[in-house]
């Protein structure tokens, strides 16, 4: 059982100082999802985003039969599955039935409307007889008591995949927390609870969820767009061999995808879950050249500005993935992951495949029948020719009257418009307005790289305003923390060289050779906090611990771990903890709470 933990720890510390674990997983996804390069990562870093201070909504639309389902559940397995919702056409009353609990208004504590109403055998009087009285007023009680409770849906936290799309009065309910208007909101709806009277319902829905919605549909376009990335999974010929090749594979050796002896798929839901553990002590990113990329980020459309604090997400997520190979700041004992130059690189390369479909709002099929069909003719064509070129052009045959929605569509976001056959005035000719120049992605990139030493020294300078410099420190990671503290004099050579050093690490786009494996710790470097937890082996006080604390917050775990140990301070206790989440000891549950994994 031993070398079974240490093999586990071996697999986990190499996740942790693996410079692109994006990649990592996406290799391993590889395995059983054929190309879909876009669709695959957006599903999983949407997913990722439920720890995070802002979670994501992701739209996956396009045809039937294309993969949208599959991409989703594949990309899922590495996560908790208690997280995971795959939810039908949810109707209102059924998010409230089956995701809601009862809580009482005055207490705060959850209701069983079974175990908790007064029952005829509880209320008897001093010689054994049923007290009706007794019984009546207990009735009222409980009556005035569910008047007053609500139903509180818990979305922190949690990934809602719907396989269909909801029902629009769940939609109408939802559209609140897909756009993090307020982190609680609440509603009334009557129903008949147990098949009796109509009553007023009170719902409260708490947190912000990441969301993930497979759908066909193409006609609700505008409003959903603007909030979230909308992907199309690939649609290509070589995606269709490639997936039938698989499931050929699939069938004949079916013990090569058995995940239960699939070390690697363990190693990954492993570090996904230690992953998830640190995330709920600490999910704050820190972009230092977010100021700069504000400058050069198209300011348009009114819609570029939820479109850049889309695009900012996806840094802080590639950042939080990595965070045990990202420097991090703390400043006023608050800890902040710095994102680097390759959180925005992944960011912009995905930005490339899903930009048109995420801004536009339309499915890819329709971008490409844009670009393949509608921009190549020189002059405005009409349908039959638009008709003829796609037959001739693509496998799958189309007819004029799909062409005429497509164009429709294309029409409401402004990318071709319609004029008058001056040969035929009972057609239209179709001519395109889009210019392929004016995509952000070019944009970006022609002005990268926007971010210079000078730029970060002056970031560094400016953290001076918010916090005495005695109080702002930055470590080189997770796995190695050697701390750096910012000198109050700008000149300082240590503050310099060392300026110099994190921007050429972090934040300088040459290739650079990799870093070296953290430095063994000497027993005398080790500091005084760290050698106490060093020599108590985390035996005797773990094995205390899991006597005396079962389950609770962090604050907590620590009172208990003071209490058994009066030495210990409130640094070192938290230390503890943060150790015990990173090596999977403690995890979070569905609920909040902090548990024992083992």
């Amino acid at each position: 059982m031993i070398g079974g933990l240490e093999e586990e720890s071996k697999t986990l510390h190499s996740l942790k100082v693996s410079r692109d674990l994006l990649e990592v997983y996406m290799k391993h996804l590889g395995k059983t999802v054929k190309r879909d390069h876009t669709t695959k990562r957006m599903v999983f870093l949407t997913a990722l985003s439920a720890y995070s201070q802002n979670p994501q909504n992701l739209f996956i639309k396009g045809p039937s039969s294309t993969g949208k389902t599959y991409n989703v559940t594949q990309a899922l397995r590495y996560f908790p599955q208690s997280y995971v919702l795959m939810l039908g056409g949810l109707s209102p009353t059924a998010l409230v039935h089956d995701y809601g609990a009862l809580i009482d208004n005055e207490s705060g504590e959850e209701i069983d409307p079974i175990e908790d109403k007064p029952k005829r055998e509880d209320y008897k009087d001093d010689k054994g007889k049923f007290d009706k009285n007794a019984y009546e007023v207990a009735q009222k009680r409980w009556r005035d008591r569910l008047r007053r409770a609500y139903y509180l849906v818990s979305l922190q936290g949690k990934i809602l995949v719907f396989l269909e799309a909801p029902h629009p009065e769940t939609y109408m309910r939802l559209r609140p927390v897909l756009s993090h208007d307020a982190p609680q909101i609440s509603y009334k709806f009557t129903d008949k609870p147990g098949g009796g009277a109509l009553r007023t319902m009170h719902v409260v829905l708490k947190g912000w969820p990441a969301c993930i919605f497979c759908t066909t549909e193409t006609k609700y376009i505008e409003d959903l767009a603007t909030r979230g990335f909308t992907v199309t999974p690939d649609l290509s010929q070589e995606k269709i061999r490639a997936a039938i090749e698989l499931m050929g594979e699939m069938k004949a050796y079916p013990w090569k995808f058995d995940l239960k002896h699939d070390q690697e798929f363990r190693g990954l839901q492993e570090y996904m879950d230690v992953l998830a553990g640190r995330l709920c002590i600490t999910n704050r990113v820190v972009i230092p050249y977010s100021h700069e990329l504000s400058r050069i980020y198209h300011s348009n459309l009114y819609r570029d500005m939820r479109d850049y604090h889309h695009f900012t997400a996806l840094i802080e997520l590639n950042c939080l993935l990595n965070i045990y190979q990202r420097p991090y700041i703390v400043i006023n004992k608050n800890r902040h992951w710095m994102a680097n130059i390759h959180d925005y690189l992944t960011a912009l390369e995905l930005l490339k495949s899903f930009e048109e479909t995420t801004r536009a709002g339309i499915p890819g099929h329709i971008v490409a029948f844009y670009h393949k069909i509608i921009v190549p003719f020189e002059r405005p064509a009409n349908y039959e020719d638009l008709v003829e070129k796609h037959n001739e052009a693509m496998p799958e045959k189309m007819s004029k009257k799909r062409v005429y929605k497509y164009v429709e569509l294309l029409r409401d976001i402004g990318w071709v418009d319609t004029i008058e056959d001056p040969e035929d005035k009972r057609r239209r000719l179709v001519y395109p307005l889009k210019k392929a120049e004016s995509r952000l992605y070019y944009s970006l990139r022609r002005s990268t790289p926007f971010f210079h030493q000078k730029d970060l020294k002056n970031w560094l300078e400016g953290l001076k305003n918010y916090s005495s410099p005695e109080n702002i420190f930055i470590y080189n990671n997770l796995v190695d923390r050697e701390k750096h503290p910012i000198a109050k004099n700008p000149s300082c050579d240590l503050e310099n060289y060392f300026i110099q050093k994190l921007f050429r690490e972090e934040y300088f786009l040459e290739p650079l050779t990799p870093k070296q494996e953290p430095k063994t710790v000497k027993e005398g470097e080790i500091s005084g906090g760290e050698e106490k937890l060093r020599i108590l082996g985390l035996s005797h006080l773990e094995s205390s611990l899991k006597m005396k604390f079962s389950w609770g917050t962090q604050q907590d775990f620590e009172k208990i771990a003071k209490q058994l140990d009066p030495n210990l301070t409130q640094s070192e206790a938290e230390n503890l903890f943060e150790k015990l989440v990173d090596q999977g000891h403690i995890a979070m549950d569905p609920e909040g709470w902090w548990r024992w994994t083992q």
